[in-house]
């Protein structure tokens, strides 16, 4: 299972590469985030992430 650490990295790095800084883009970010980690990290904690990162 993948740290909360290297999900903040990888999802920093979608939010990124999307331009996004909106917390309505949540689902763009999650619809390219989710197959990169599936099977390696848990779903609550990757959309825990993603809303901290997209503070509203």
């Amino acid at each position: 299972m993948m740290s909360r650490d290297e999900v903040e990295q990888l999802a920093r790095q979608v939010i990124t590469e999307l331009g996004v800084s909106d917390p309505k883009e949540m689902g763009q970010v999650m619809s390219k985030l989710m197959p990169l980690v599936k099977g390696k990290a848990d779903g609550r904690l990757v959309n825990e992430v993603v809303r901290s990162l997209l503070p509203g």
